[in-house]
C-alpha cells in the first residue's frame, strides 16, 4: 500500500522544517518547503510468466531486477511565489538524466530520481503563496548513506554490506605493477597497475584518476568474467602482491 506522510505546515510562514535536495537544487534556497510526501508502493520485482502446455500453473521467469517508483512530494511556498516558483521550475528542469534526491526527512537514505510530469501551482493570496506537487520517477532503491563511507584496507579481510540486497561496490585498488583482487567468489586479474585503478562494479568500467577531474580509461587494464557483488553482511576480500591498499566504496541499499 502506499506510504503517505503529511507535515503541519503553516504556509502563511516563512520558515518551515522540511526540504528536499535534487541535484544541485535545493528547494529551501527557493523558500519551497515540504508539506507531505506520498509514497508509492512497495517497487515491483520485473518477473514474466509463460504458459506452457502440459504443465500447471505458470513458468516463472525473474529477471532480476527491480521496477521504478514515483515519489510525490507537495511542497508549499510561503511568500513571493512568482518569483520563487519560476526560478525553482527552471533550475529543476535544467537538470537531465537521473539526480541524487535527498530530504531532511529520511535522512539516513536517498535515491536516484527524474522530474518526469509536469508542476502545476495552485497559487493564493494574489500569487503571493501557493502550493504544488512535484512527482519524482525515481529507481527502486534507497541507498544508504552509510554505505557512501570509503572503508580502506591494507591486508586480506572482509568488508560489510549494511544493505538487505547485493550491492555494486566502487573498488579503488592502490600499487604498482600486475596483480589479482578476490572479491568474495568474484576473481578480478590485475594486468596492468600504475599507482591506482578504480573499479566501478555498477557501471563495469575501470579508470584512473589522473587530476584536474579528467581519468583515464583503464578498461583493459583488469580482466573478470563478471563484476563483483557484495552479498548482504560479511564479504571476504583477498589480493595478490604489488598491491599495497584497496578502499571500498559499499553502496548498500535497502527497499
Amino acid at each position: 500500500m502506499n506510504e503517505i506522510r503529511d507535515i503541519n505546515v503553516d504556509t502563511s510562514r516563512k520558515h518551515n522544517a522540511d526540504y528536499f535536495t535534487f541535484g544541485t537544487v535545493n528547494s529551501f534556497d527557493y523558500g519551497i518547503y515540504i508539506t507531505g510526501i506520498e509514497i508509492g508502493n512497495t517497487p515491483e520485482r520485473d518477473v514474466s510468466f509463460v504458459k506452457v502446455p502440459g504443465r500447471n500453473g505458470d513458468l516463472m521467469l525473474d529477471n532480476k531486477r527491480w521496477n521504478n517508483i514515483n515519489i510525490t512530494y507537495r511542497c508549499a511556498i510561503a511568500t513571493g511565489f512568482a518569483s520563487r516558483f519560476d526560478a525553482f521550475k527552471n533550475a529543476l528542469l535544467s537538470q537531465s538524466g537521473y539526480q541524487r534526491l535527498t530530504d531532511t526527512i529520511y535522512t539516513d537514505v536517498f535515491r536516484l530520481g527524474i522530474v518526469q510530469e509536469p508542476v502545476v501551482p495552485e497559487v493564493r493570496r494574489k500569487n503571493k503563496t501557493g502550493t504544488f506537487d512535484i512527482v519524482f520517477h525515481c529507481k527502486p532503491q534507497r541507498f544508504l548513506i552509510s554505505g557512501e563511507t570509503v572503508r580502506t584496507m591494507t591486508a586480506d579481510g572482509t568488508v560489510y554490506n549494511e544493505g538487505s540486497f547485493p550491492s555494486r561496490p566502487i573498488i579503488t585498488i592502490h600499487g604498482n605493477g600486475a596483480s589479482w583482487l578476490e572479491v568474495g567468489s568474484t576473481f578480478i586479474d590485475i594486468l596492468e597497475l600504475s599507482d591506482h585503478v578504480t573499479i566501478d562494479c555498477e557501471t563495469m568500467t575501470a579508470y584512473r584518476q589522473i587530476g584536474n577531474g579528467a581519468v583515464e580509461n583503464c578498461n583493459s587494464h583488469i580482466y573478470c568474467t563478471e563484476f563483483p557483488e557484495l552479498l548482504p553482511g560479511e564479504n571476504l576480500l583477498f589480493w595478490g602482491s604489488n598491491i599495497t591498499s584497496v578502499e571500498i566504496i559499499p553502496r548498500g541499499w535497502i527497499l
